[in-house]
């Protein structure tokens, strides 16, 4: 894989199945205690994925060349060049924390036919190459239901 989807991995469950999914993104908490949402995107395989980014950036660059779910703009964040990568038509499930008296509780909502921002930096600040990608936002997608893990009250 190469190393710039990395962080993308960590945002991704190969499963077919919410719970699992729902799962995946209730734990990334626990690597990162200070975030407040976790988005995990599942239900397709994992190169059909890198495929779109790819291909979106492809399109950016030469044109309309690809039939893609996805699409890339060229932004600028602190005064360097950024991809904001577009995806459409993706499951993903999205982990929200809250504290209640100080206990975090945990809302996971399973989402279809949605649409996700992947942000990522320009190799060598120079277009058109894709670099390490930096972020991912669930934008928005059909709410299909809130999920209750096993283990959960």
């Amino acid at each position: 894989m190469p190393n710039e989807f990395e962080f993308l991995e960590k945002h991704f469950d190969p499963t077919d199945v919410p719970e699992e999914a729902a799962k995946t993104a209730r734990e990334r908490f626990g690597l990162f205690p200070n975030a407040r949402t976790s988005t995990v995107i599942y239900g397709l395989p994992w190169q059909t994925l890198v495929d779109a980014i790819v291909a979106a950036v492809d399109n950016y660059n030469y044109g309309e060349i690809f039939d893609t779910p996805s699409f890339a703009t060229m932004g600028e964040f602190a005064g360097r060049p950024q991809w904001n990568i577009i995806i459409t038509g993706l499951r993903y499930v999205n982990a929200t924390r809250k504290a209640d008296k100080g206990v975090p509780t945990y809302i996971l909502t399973d989402y279809n036919n949605g649409t996700v921002v992947v942000n990522a930096q320009v190799l060598g600040n120079n277009p058109p190459m894709l670099g390490d990608i930096v972020h991912l936002q669930a934008g928005f997608g059909e709410f299909v239901s809130n999920i209750k893990l096993k283990n959960e009250i």
